[in-house]
């Protein structure tokens, strides 16, 4: 028996290291950000970050509407290779 607790601690610290680097290194929705990717956050997450692009892209209309979060939703769902600027440039006006 003491034999598995020496290797169950190491083990668990490992993998709680490496959930955390993985979460740590998530990165910002941005313009740049593809849908699939956006797609892939939580929906809170999501919703910030379309109120926030939304504010930033010049020629928005209703910069910083929560509508951009369901609208952005249902646009990557049909174009997941779709970037988020591209997205705000072309079919947010």
């Amino acid at each position: 028996m003491p034999s598995f607790r020496r290797a169950a601690v190491p083990i668990a610290t490992v993998v709680c290291l490496l959930a955390a680097g993985c979460s740590a290194g998530a990165e910002e929705v941005s313009v740049g950000t593809t849908c699939e990717e956006y797609l892939s956050r939580s929906g809170e997450e999501r919703q910030d970050a379309a109120i926030r692009i939304s504010s930033e892209v010049d020629g928005v209309s209703s910069p910083g509407s929560p509508m951009w979060a369901l609208s952005l939703d249902s646009a990557c769902g049909s174009n997941p290779s779709m970037s988020i600027g591209e997205y705000f440039s072309n079919g947010s006006e």
